[in-house]
């Protein structure tokens, strides 16, 4: 018997193809690479509402899957949909050129994977779209709200307004005249009976109104009514009755941004007989919307022929509740007056004048008028100047409020070079118990810059516009955290570049380290920067020393170190690194790319490319140097083309002598490092889903599995100790399973 035809298991590949659904216009092509039993029938569907789903028929051993669509910008080339434990994941966003779909077993170990081309489609109804960019709408403006389907198929539409229907548009398209009725109003379309999308506008600017600080004004309206009559000669004549609108709702009159005034008429005649006469009167109102808490200072009154039987009334509601009124129903014969100091809610203030018919004695006339005004002043605070409240710009998600004091972080805001000539000077003025974000212009800016301490934020205009170079000559880091920063703090959207020394390490001032940038014992977090052609002794890029914050959607390339790490250091502490690219650092020692010791430091979407080391480890080196609860998590990244002179262009462990797991994988591809193998120096956890391209069962690495190797396997046969390089699957002991895999190895390796 063959050496092969020992193997328990064996690998197929097979390639299948389906047609694709009704509403996909191209056929799909499936890649398999699994076992037979596990997934397949990888597809793209659209329901009847137009949603594109990705489905699949699961295997026996499946038991949760990774949905993946491609993605350019993204490390490694695709985007995590989500981990589901059902058979199809919903796609929203913008067509995909391809998805895969990851199956895992019970132990988290991938059994099986496809691949499939995305169909370019866009779902039906995602692009509601108005005609108007501008947020606020003014009144009697037209808007059009227009729907795109991705269908040649009749598509039936049905558009409501908050919630009812719409008679009569039934079209992917839909004229509105905007009314004061349109204050937050919700417009949504349904097509096939199934909802696609809504858009709203927030209350409505109209047109001749004006805007204040604290309050905007909705509408005015009002009627007159008139009546007349013509009895005489008794037994005929005539009646008539005219009641018009006083003005349009989107018109004001005698309104400001701080108050308004509101009158009102009334009058009357009867003849001596009483068989003509004539009598009219007034209902005027106007509604404002208030932004906040605000005082209203009211006052009104009334005025009329002593005797006749005019009436009148003045009134004023908040929220639909009445608060103020001036005048009862019989009103004032000879007139009145009053005032008053209102407190007003936020929300709706409605301010109503009124003189209701007003009618004269026999052979006489009587005549009458009732007059509000009013000034508002704001009992909240606006520190942004626009207009709303602070707490609700916070609370809306309007404006950022990192520090969680209540202020919108842009009334914190400084900016370099207009408030101060140097970032420095913009740190040095801050407080210290109080966020300070400091917006620097395009440009570049001498180092050193020093945080000391404090909760700044050091804002650039992006990576490729904002440079912080060099450290005018003196031993320190381009970029200090030199401790106590809390999580608030940070550096963003900035490019650190040439840093030629580092600064003194605190227990051991003859090395230097961070030659870009040194963080020690801070929460500080660095996001969407470039540190790029540094050099220090350690982590030539990026030194972390004790501390807790993130390294987010950063690149680190060109930097060098004389010892160990060229691009980032991490000593200690639990720094998290996410969505980063480090590549083409080199460094004298350990890690060329990253050198992580002890702490909990996690690496998740990290891509490791093409870093050189003269010493060991080219891509990332893991030391747990012993300490108590030292752990490395690794997901979802890629550690390609590292290269290291002495062993593990990879990833290296260096605690040879810990026979226990300090570190675990997941979802993570190791290939083309040199030398092999790509991962190597002590005990790790396989989480699953990674791909690491070295050949399986090659102890020897001279690229054959052969008899030398399986003299060493069953050398180490039994519970593994020290690195365990024979535990080929990891699982803390050599034994026969770990004698299959090398078996079916056996030849020249592939790689």
């Amino acid at each position: 018997m063959s050496i092969k035809s020992m193997v328990a298991g064996v690998v197929l590949n097979a390639r299948n193809t389906v047609k694709s659904p009704a509403l996909i216009s191209s056929s799909l092509a499936i890649v398999i690479a699994s076992n037979a039993c596990a997934i397949d029938s990888l597809r793209l569907i659209h329901d009847p509402c137009g949603y594109r789903w990705i489905q699949w028929n699961a295997g026996a051993a499946d038991v949760s899957f990774r949905v993946m669509r491609s993605c350019e910008a993204c490390p490694g080339g695709w985007q995590v949909l989500e981990e589901t434990t059902g058979a199809r994941s919903l796609d929203e966003h913008d067509p995909a050129a391809s998805y895969r779909v990851i199956a895992l077993g019970v132990s988290g170990a991938e059994t099986g994977a496809l691949t499939i081309e995305g169909d370019g489609s866009t779902m039906l109804g995602v692009r509601l779209t108005r005609s108007v960019l501008d947020p606020v709408v003014t009144c009697g403006s037209t808007v059009t709200l227009s729907v795109t389907a991705n269908t040649a198929s009749p598509v039936s539409y049905t558009w409501m307004r908050n919630n009812s229907v719409i008679t009569g548009q039934t079209g992917p398209s839909l004229v509105v005249t905007v009314g004061p009725s349109d204050h937050r109003s919700t417009y949504s379309v349904l097509a096939g009976g199934c909802e696609l999308t809504r858009t709203s506008w927030p209350r409505l600017q109209l047109a001749t109104m004006p805007r204040s600080r604290h309050v905007e004004w909705i509408e005015r309206s009002g009627t007159q009514t008139n009546h007349s009559w013509n009895y005489c000669p008794p037994g005929g004549g005539t009646y008539n009755n005219y009641d018009y609108s006083i003005d349009s709702p989107c018109q004001a009159a005698n309104w400001t941004e701080a108050g308004f005034s509101l009158s009102a008429y009334g009058s009357g005649s009867i003849s001596p007989t009483g068989c003509q006469g004539s009598e009219s009167g007034g209902d005027h109102r106007v509604l404002a919307y208030v932004l906040g808490p605000t005082k209203l200072h009211v006052q009104g009154g009334w005025s009329g022929s002593s005797g006749n039987n005019c009436s009148g009334n003045v009134r004023v509601r908040n929220n639909g509740i009445s608060i103020w009124n001036l005048g009862p129903t019989g009103g004032f014969p000879a007139g009145g007056s009053g005032s008053a100091d209102l407190m007003l809610a936020p929300g709706t203030v409605e301010i109503l004048c009124s003189t209701p018919i007003c009618s004269g004695p026999p052979n006489g006339s009587a005549s009458g008028s009732a007059s509000v005004s009013g000034t508002f002043t704001a009992l909240f605070t606006d520190c942004n100047s626009n207009s709303v409240p602070d707490d609700s710009d916070i609370s809306s998600a309007t404006s950022p409020d990192r520090d969680a004091n209540g202020v919108p972080d842009e009334c914190q805001t400084v900016h370099v070079p207009g408030d101060y000539a140097t970032i420095q000077a913009a740190i040095d003025t801050a407080a210290t118990s109080t966020m300070r974000v400091v917006e620097v212009a395009a440009g570049t800016y001498a180092g050193p810059i020093d945080f000391k301490g404090k909760p700044v934020v050091v804002h650039g205009a992006g990576a490729g516009q904002t440079v912080l170079s060099g450290s005018s000559g003196q031993s320190l880091s381009v970029v200090r955290f030199s401790g106590g920063e809390p999580a608030t703090a940070a550096l963003e959207a900035v490019t650190v570049r040439g840093g030629l020394t580092g600064t003194p390490f605190p227990t051991s001032p003859s090395a230097l380290v961070g030659g870009g940038v040194f963080a020690y014992q801070s929460a500080a977090c660095i996001r969407d920067c470039i540190i790029e052609q540094n050099s220090a002794g350690f982590g030539g890029g990026l030194y972390e020393w004790g501390s807790t914050g993130t390294v987010e959607r950063c690149t680190l390339r060109n930097n060098n170190s004389g010892a160990d790490s060229g691009g980032a250091q991490v000593l200690g502490g639990a720094v998290a690194m996410t969505d980063c690219l480090v590549q083409g650092n080199h460094s004298e020692g350990r890690g060329a790319g990253l050198h992580l010791v002890r702490g909990t430091p996690t690496l998740a979407r990290v891509q490791v490319i093409g870093n050189t080391s003269t010493s060991l480890m080219g891509g990332i080196s893991w030391y747990a140097a012993g300490g108590t609860g030292s752990y490395l998590t690794i997901s979802d990244c890629t550690v390609t083309g590292n290269n290291a002179t002495v062993n593990y262009g990879g990833i290296g462990i260096t605690d040879t002598s810990i026979t226990v797991s300090t570190m675990s994988i997941q979802g993570t591809r190791l290939c083309t490092n040199i030398p092999r193998p790509n991962i190597g120096g002590g005990s790790w956890t396989d989480l699953g889903g990674n791909t690491i391209c070295d050949c399986v069962g090659d102890l020897t690495l001279e690229g054959l599995v052969n008899g030398a190797d399986l003299g060493i396997l069953l050398a180490s046969w039994g519970v593994c100790t020290g690195a365990c390089a024979s535990d080929l699957n990891h699982d803390g002991v050599v034994n026969g399973a770990d004698l299959g895999v090398l078996l079916n190895a056996w030849g020249t390796c592939g790689y």
